[in-house]
């Protein structure tokens, strides 16, 4: 592991958490969230974000409106007649359809995700499970304490403006993975797990990941292709299937279905 690189992401993810615990010191803060540099430096704006874009107009349009209006998103694109939805949430909603495609055979799931963001992937995903008829029974996230306590607090506002949101979550403790018991159905990380410097990311691996048995990975290593990373995983999951994030954001950037 190159030294300057752990530091660098340490300071990435230090300061990613001390801004999170002071948006929710202040309920103006909170209000336009979304506007906060780290947070757009972590989770995204972009116009890559546009590539994402769903057109399904079975999906249920008018309540994913009404969580990504949580924060004031800054950017919004017009989706179907009047609805209007945020760039980030416009992917949310482009991973949460491929999962639940993946998931479509299960009425009831446990799902565990590594790296929740500000919470946001939480929140679709159920929105969308919900619409389909398939029970979200329990998901839990890992994530740094701190940020964790954003994701908690983003997740009760969510359900108060939507009875269609997320039920029951629960937060594990990413300093002791392995009291991790494996019982989740279905394990999901999103544009996090690739870029944990290597302690980290092999830990994950080695006590979270290769206890549960299937999965949607998107991995993301920061400059060049993590080849011992990845081959650590797939000793876990001789049966995954590995291709190019689809649509590529970044040259490295894998989808890994386990």
């Amino acid at each position: 592991m190159n030294l300057e690189y752990k530091k660098w992401v340490d300071n990435e993810y230090t300061s990613w958490e001390k801004s999170l615990i002071d948006i929710i010191k202040s309920e103006n803060n909170f209000s336009n969230f979304k506007s906060n540099d780290w947070v757009k430096r972590m989770v995204g704006t972009s116009s890559l974000e546009g590539l994402f874009i769903s057109g399904d107009p079975s999906l249920p349009w008018l309540e994913i409106e009404k969580i990504d209006q949580i924060g004031n998103p800054p950017e919004t694109e017009v989706i179907l007649n009047s609805y209007r939805v945020s760039t980030i949430t416009l992917r949310y909603v482009y991973y949460a359809e491929k999962i639940l495609e993946l998931i479509k055979d299960y009425s009831r799931i446990r799902m565990v995700e590594i790296g929740g963001g500000y919470g946001g992937m939480c929140a679709i995903l159920n929105c969308l499970a919900k619409s389909k008829k398939i029970k979200i029974d329990e998901y839990a996230i890992y994530d740094l304490e701190g940020v964790q306590e954003f994701q908690n607090y983003y997740l009760s506002q969510v359900k108060l403006i939507t009875d269609i949101g997320i039920d029951s979550v629960n937060f594990l403790d990413s300093k002791n993975l392995d009291s991790f018991n494996g019982n989740y159905d279905y394990l999901i990380s999103f544009y996090a797990l690739g870029e944990f410097d290597d302690t980290t990311k092999y830990a994950y691996i080695n006590n979270v990941i290769s206890k549960v048995k299937n999965g949607f990975i998107l991995w993301n290593p920061h400059r060049s292709k993590d080849e011992i990373g990845e081959k650590l995983l797939l000793n876990y999951h001789l049966n995954a299937v590995v291709k190019k994030e689809d649509p590529l954001t970044s040259d490295h950037n894998l989808e890994i279905i386990i």
